[in-house]
């Protein structure tokens, strides 16, 4: 995979992560994504998405633990993958992650937004390149237009994907925290 798939792919394991053993952020991580419209890009983890979407609707309880829920599920079924079990248990950094979630949200996030605008970015660019700005200047402005407005957003998610001192300031100290993500 190349650097931005595999940044894509973690980024998007980091969503469903936080999703899956934080239920407090549910809520929080539907917004985003519709908000920003928003998909996963990989297979296994839009089946995982629709799954989790599933169980939360038939249980209709938005706070159910779905770690517990998948397992028995995937116990029953025989789906277990490798990429789903990393999702399903936590590492040291994977607990980190997880007690930092509005920051790995907002990250995460950008991400995913950086990745569609650095696509769109390539097809305005080839766009422009082909046209003729003689024969069609408003069409050729457009164009170069649109590549300015991705390139400012893709600067400006840059910056929402990096984490600074002030960030890590505003975050509680979570070594009591910590050990209640253990299951």
């Amino acid at each position: 995979t190349t650097p931005s798939a595999s940044s894509l792919e973690q980024a998007e394991a980091a969503l469903l992560r936080i999703f899956l053993h934080a239920a407090n952020y549910r809520d929080e991580i539907c917004q985003v994504l519709e908000d920003r419209d928003l998909q996963f890009s990989y297979s296994h983890h839009r089946a995982l998405w629709r799954q989790m979407q599933r169980l939360l609707a038939e249980i209709e309880d938005s706070r159910v633990d779905l770690v517990s829920l998948l397992r028995n599920h995937l116990a029953d079924t025989g789906l277990a993958t490798t990429p789903l079990q990393a999702l399903l248990h936590l590492s040291e950094k994977t607990k980190r992650d997880v007690l930092r979630a509005s920051l790995v949200i907002r990250a995460a996030a950008a991400c995913m937004e950086k990745n569609l605008c650095e696509k769109r970015y390539r097809h305005f660019l080839a766009l422009w390149e082909k046209t003729d700005c003689t024969s069609a200047p408003d069409q050729f402005a457009e164009y170069q237009r649109q590549i300015y407005a991705e390139k400012r957003r893709i600067e400006v998610l840059e910056k929402d994907r990096q984490v600074t001192f002030e960030d890590l300031a505003t975050m509680p100290w979570v070594g009591e925290q910590y050990d209640s993500l253990d299951r």
